[in-house]
């Protein structure tokens, strides 16, 4: 104690206390590091979370598997989540963990093979190009997608072939047929046959097909192949009909899978995107299903040549009056194998840049500004025209938020300050089920403006940054000015706004939606436009049938008038073509037009009775109906991104054939009646002249004092890049051990391993990949942690359990003999890995379900267990630590998957795989603790293994304090004095038996403190675990002394 810390003024005792024996800071808590699939969430970046209400508030509650309910809307629920069983074992114990959600990501350098995402193995193509009499035997391999466009029964004997007689239709529903082909069982007129099963292709596909008077059709899926059923199925497009489309047919895509579905499972098809939502809600608006027009806003040309063909009235007859629609199916595949509608492998959204891959995150269309032109100008009025001000990106890739998010702008308000002209506005990020009369936010962000130097710009109020992997470096990299403050979405702002380059007043006044494929339109028949252009085009084999029809030639263009399209209704006065060379329809004759869906809007400010009009979103509208606002299911089908083929996402293309669904501005919003509170939303009003912007004078501050201030925009695109067909998409039986080129799959979970490769950026101290078995792959877990030197890798092995979804065997049980021989094979010599047997069988916690899972699960759940009671270096193992029938493991256990034997206890110890055993009365332990190092020495067992990784993180610690200060005694003195309390810590709680640490002259010679070395030595005796009990029971005769 030194004197100079008292002040001496007059006599008196002066005491001060001392406290040598406080410990330093024991190491900041690190935990395990685990990778798998989850329900949803930040994908193919870590996200560490300090308790398991945290997981699940972010990456949902484990799925035991088991569950095949319409999977193709609702989610892949067949196959268990290892991952988040892993995370729950951790977190009921200890705390915290690192995850990383596996999503498809494929290589840089894939090949074909190596794709993400999923692509139906038969796509119908056209082999050559059909001639006029060309059957449907010119076609290729069997397989597509098939679209259903549903038109209104509209045609009678009153109407003639004249420029006022169109039919327009909209696709219902699509099926994705593996095999075989699908068509429409029905009377394609009152004097034709039903179509038999056997022909439905030629008699029901490709043609229209009427429904009976209730609305029901009748659809055929049949194919050559046996492995598959053929079904003819009655449906309706009516919610709660019993008939209901979704509820009749399988919407579960895995099942075409023969790899993993049993025969007496499988089904050549699934039923994907359904749209009777919002067929249903056109029909009920009265448009366009029964009018001929091409949507808001546009107008396109027609040609007109003239014809004698077509132009007789139709026979009252010749078709059925009694039907309520029209059906039509058509194969949604092209000449091209790669141009599908079933093709739906993840492309990079924006190519490849710096080793960069762009994926599929949902996001919105450009947000622009509200129109700032004289009245004037208002003819020369475009959407593109507006200046974009930013759009919204969902903050990680894949597809959950195509359905589950929403994002609103409201309080928009212009600024009334001279001085400062920015607006202000709020962003809501919403759930997508909820209404506007109770909207569910998840997040918000208010008085957010343009201004890029202030502190209230959007950008930095929701962030910018965008963090991706980058495949050279192979390391997480991170773009962007602002931190991401959403956990939902990041923002994309237009290089002019961001550089104040823009007019100050603009304010976020309206979209663009999401891209669909241009609607088709059939003028006459020899002039097709629009339509799906690498699936549809011109090749609508539209046929009458075999004996009184003819075939389209697969390769007409727009505008081509050689002839070879016919009827599109066969029987008399429906004026069929015929092989005609002279002729050319004109366009009096019937114009069938074929949308494709869009998105509902808000019409009008009473259509869900908001209490207020003032409370109404508009843009967007996720209701059943104008009058239901509960949340349409098909709304995320909307969202989803479409083929592959295409060029860009989400910006519309001429070369794709694709155009935005919808434009959306305030600046069209339009108030009937002045002297109500009652405004709508009509496409095109500006222009011409109808809307409030217009009539005040084209004053945009008009709509906002009027207080119509908010809209919601959609978030599309976002993929998976899954594949849909499989139930487990990385099952170790689709791992193939080859590059990670030629496998996304294994692609995607090496690069879920690189990107934590850096100590420096990441710090865990387990890694673990539940149920991966791939060789490659786990060894490549435990090479990481060995370079690492921080953690130890718990890997499953490949010989155990096999889980149902793996093959269509259904499950095989554990091999013990073929698991140690594959090991051996191995050669691994590593302290940093180890390796349990076998599977085990636990109770969900939630659900109660029984499933089986993964040694490496339960072993997690051990380690924490043992952290939380003791400390890492106590052997997580036996009836104390490692007993998991009890719960301890942070998982109910019930039951092995195989009962070992003592001997097979012996020949799994021997080969350093720790046994999971089963005992009669002490239930299910672990029994084992090694390593998979087979060099002998304390290293070899998975306590010293962990004692070492938390006395040299630790160290370390201490040590990086030192960095950049003298290399004397005195800092040698303080790292001693922080190294020596913590070392007799780990001692006293029986981690070390002894310790010696060196730290001076003959460590920190002269020669390392010249080249700037700090150089200090630790030896430890790590105290090892009892793992064998030996015992001599010595029997004595009756008079002997035990003394002796």
């Amino acid at each position: 104690m030194s004197v100079r810390k008292f002040k001496f003024v007059s006599p008196g005792v002066f005491i001060n206390e001392i406290d040598n024996s406080q410990l330093p800071n024991e190491p900041r808590e690190v935990g395990p590091l685990i990778i798998g699939r989850a329900a949803r969430g930040p994908a193919l970046r870590p996200v560490t979370v300090g308790s398991y209400a945290d997981f699940v508030n972010i990456f949902g509650e484990p799925i035991p598997g088991g569950k095949g309910d319409d999977v193709w809307r609702n989610g892949n629920t067949m196959s268990p989540t290892y991952g988040p069983y892993a995370a729950q074992a951790w977190l009921r114990n200890s705390t915290p963990l690192t995850f990383i959600r596996l999503l498809g990501s494929k290589n840089k350098d894939a090949t074909s093979a190596g794709e993400a995402g999923w692509v139906l193995s038969n796509r119908l193509i056209a082999k050559s190009t059909p001639t006029l009499t060309t059957e449907p035997s010119s076609l290729g391999t069997s397989g597509s997608a098939y679209g259903l466009w549903v038109l209104p029964n509209e045609i009678s004997s009153s109407k003639a072939f004249t420029s006022s007689f169109s039919i327009t239709g909209s696709l219902a529903a699509v099926w994705y047929v593996e095999d075989g082909y699908a068509g429409l069982i029905g009377n394609a007129n009152s004097s034709s046959a039903t179509a038999s099963t056997s022909d439905a292709f030629a008699s029901g596909s490709n043609r229209l097909i009427f429904s009976d008077s209730n609305g029901y059709f009748t659809l055929s899926i049949t194919g050559s192949n046996t492995d598959y059923p053929n079904r003819v199925i009655k449906f309706s497009l009516a919610e709660n009909d019993s008939n209901y489309i979704r509820k009749v047919f399988n919407t579960n895509p895995t099942v075409i899978n023969k790899t993993i579905t049993p025969s007496g499972s499988r089904e050549r098809y699934w039923l994907g995107e359904t749209y009777a939502n919002n067929f249903l809600m056109k029909k009920a608006r009265g448009n366009p299903l029964n009018a001929y027009n091409e949507g808001p806003g546009t107008v396109r040309a027609t040609q007109s040549g003239s014809s004698d063909h077509g132009t007789s009235a139709p026979s009252a007859s010749a078709h059925d009056t009694t039907a309520t629609y029209i059906g039509l199916i058509l194969p949604l595949a092209s000449a091209s194998a790669a141009d599908n509608f079933g093709t739906k492998q993840t492309p990079f959204e924006d190519g490849t840049v710096s080793g960069k891959e762009s994926r599929n995150n949902a996001r919105s269309g450009w947000v622009f500004g509200q129109t700032l032109e004289a009245i004037a100008d208002k003819a020369n009025y475009t959407y593109t025209g507006q200046q974009k001000l930013f759009k919204f990106v969902a903050l990680d890739y894949g597809s959950w938020a195509n359905k589950e998010l929403k994002v609103s702008i409201t309080n928009i308000d212009y600024s009334s300050d001279q001085f400062n002209k920015y607006g202000t506005f709020d962003v809501l990020v919403r759930d997508a089920g909820d209404t506007d009369t109770s909207p569910e936010v998840l997040e918000r962000f208010s008085n957010c403006n343009l201004n890029p130097n202030s502190e209230n710009y959007v950008a930095a109020k929701i962030g910018d940054e965008f963090v991706y992997f980058n495949a050279t470096t192979r390391r997480l990299t991170t773009e962007g000015t602002f931190v991401n403050r959403s956990k939902l979405i990041r923002i994309e702002m237009d290089v002019g706004v961001d550089g104040a380059q823009t007019n100050e007043e603009y304010l976020p006044f309206g979209y663009f939606g999401p891209i669909k494929y241009d609607d088709i339109n059939l003028n006459y028949l020899t002039n097709l436009s629009g339509g799906f252009d690498h699936a549809l085009r011109a090749k609508l084999y539209l046929s009458g049938g075999a004996s009184d029809g003819v075939w389209a030639p697969a390769e007409q263009s727009e505008g081509d008038t050689s002839p070879g399209m016919l009827s599109v209704f066969t029987g008399s006065g429906f004026g069929e073509e015929t092989a005609d060379t002279s002729a050319a329809w004109d366009a009096s004759s019937m114009r069938l037009k074929l949308l494709f869906p869009a998105h509902e809007l808000r019409m009008s400010s009473s259509q869900d009775d908001v209490p207020d009009y003032t409370n109404a979103y508009w843009g967007v509208w996720s209701g059943k109906s104008k009058t239901n606002p509960r949340y349409n299911t098909g709304y995320g089908d909307l969202n989803r991104p479409l083929d592959s083929a295409i060029s860009s996402l989400y910006t519309p293309s001429a070369t794709d054939k694709t155009e935005y669904q919808f434009v959306f501005t305030l600046d069209e919003i339009v108030q009937p009646d002045t002297d109500k509170n009652e405004f709508v939303w009509t496409s095109g009003s500006y222009v011409l002249g109808n809307s409030v912007s217009v009539q005040s004078s084209n004053d945009y501050k008009s709509i906002l004092d009027k207080t119509i201030n908010k809209f919601t925009v959609p978030l599309a695109g976002g993929a998976d890049g899954l594949d849909v067909t499989e139930q487990n998409p990385f099952r170790n039986t689709g791992l193939t051990d080859g590059t990670a080129n030629t496998n996304y799959a294994y692609n995607s979970i090496k690069e879920a391993v690189d990107m934590t490769r850096d100590t420096e950026f990441f710090e865990y101290n387990l890694l673990a990949c539940p149920g991966i078995t791939n060789e490659n792959l786990t060894y490549h877990l435990i090479q990481t942690a060995e370079s690492r030197a921080d953690a130890l890798a718990v890997i499953d092995l490949k010989g155990d359990f096999v889980p149902a979804d793996e093959d269509n065997s259904g499950v095989t049980y554990p091999n013990l003999s073929q698991t140690i021989t594959n090991l051996k094979d191995r050669a691994i010599n590593s302290s940093y890995g180890c390796a349990y047997f076998p599977f085990v069988q636990v109770r969900d916690p939630s659900s109660s379900t029984l499933v089986y899972m993964p040694s490496s699960v339960v072993a997690l759940g051990a380690m924490a267990y043992t952290d939380r009671v003791r400390a890492p270096w106590f052997a997580p193992a036996g009836f104390n630590r490692g007993g998991l029938s009890s719960g301890i493991a942070g998982l109910p256990v019930v039951n092995v998957t195989k009962k070992l034997t003592a001997q097979d206890r012996d020949d799994l110890y021997k080969a350093n795989i720790n046994p999971i055993a089963s005992f009669p009365n002490e239930g299910i332990v672990i029994f084992g603790q090694k390593t998979l190092q087979v060099t002998r020495s304390a290293l070899d067992r998975i306590n010293v293994r962990r004692l070492m990784l938390f006395v040299k993180k630790g160290i370390s610690q201490i040590a990086s304090t030192m960095l950049f200060e003298p290399n004397v005694r005195q800092t040698w003195a303080r790292f001693i004095g922080q190294a020596e309390p913590f070392l007799a810590d780990v001692k006293a709680r029986f981690g070390l038996d002894d310790y010696k640490l060196i730290l001076d002259e003959t460590t920190t010679t002269p020669d390392l403190i010249d080249r700037n070395v700090l150089y200090a030595k630790v030896f430890l005796k790590p105290t090892r675990a009892i793992e064998f009990v030996a015992i001599d029971f010595v029997i004595s005769n009756t008079g002997a002394a035990f003394e002796d």
